[in-house]
């Protein structure tokens, strides 16, 4: 099974968006048990621009990961 290298909640000043980011990890933990690197979860709300460089960041490390 093909898991993504980063997950993005967008909209995350939405109600409930803490929860679904909380479900979200509680899901993939099971599925990263015996590895040693956690897939990164990002809240972002891009129409205030929020978690957007943070974002761009760990996009970065996954691409210099790659070369």
């Amino acid at each position: 099974m093909e898991i993504a290298d980063v997950f993005v909640v967008n909209k995350a000043d939405r109600p409930d968006a803490d929860l679904f980011v909380r479900n979200l990890r509680l899901m993939l933990a099971p599925a990263f048990r015996n590895h040693y690197n956690e897939v990164p979860v990002l809240k972002t709300t891009a129409s205030e621009k929020e978690g957007v460089k943070e974002l761009l960041n760990v996009v970065l490390h996954q691409l210099q990961k790659r070369t």
